[in-house]
């Protein structure tokens, strides 16, 4: 699968409130390198830290490229 443009992923009930901020940063910019990680409420508390540490660790990765990065974190019932 082709990386696409952060523009056409993000829906646009999502886009941020400053236009300015969206013409800068998801308008031209593509994405470069993803992550996700699901970590379901059943598992146990080692393999729940092992998965958060992996997720850490590949955007500590990112960081070190010195492009922008976006990280969103989500908790379900």
């Amino acid at each position: 699968m082709a990386l696409r443009k952060l523009s056409e992923v993000i829906p646009d009930g999502q886009r941020p409130a400053s236009r300015r901020l969206e013409l800068n940063v998801l308008k031209d910019s593509e994405i470069m390198d993803a992550a996700t990680v699901i970590i379901p409420s059943e598992l146990s508390a080692s393999k729940r830290q092992s998965l958060r540490d992996g997720f850490v660790n590949d955007i500590t990765e990112m960081s070190e490229s010195g492009r922008t990065i976006i990280v969103t974190a989500v908790t379900l019932e």
